[in-house]
């Protein structure tokens, strides 16, 4: 988001950049919902997510 704002107000070279990392973020944020969504469903980890990170 950071990265949109400085593209909005002086470096417009920074809205595809931003672009992009907005997706990737879409992207994560889609796979551990598909995570947290199979997890109940199925009652165990289906998609890989590592170990917590907090105990």
């Amino acid at each position: 988001m950071i990265l949109l704002d400085f593209g909005h107000f002086g470096h417009p070279s920074l809205n595809r950049i931003a672009g992009f990392e907005l997706m990737a973020c879409a992207l994560n944020a889609w796979y551990v919902m598909a995570h947290a969504i199979f997890a109940g469903v199925f009652g165990r980890d289906v998609l890989p997510v590592g170990r917590p990170w907090i105990g």
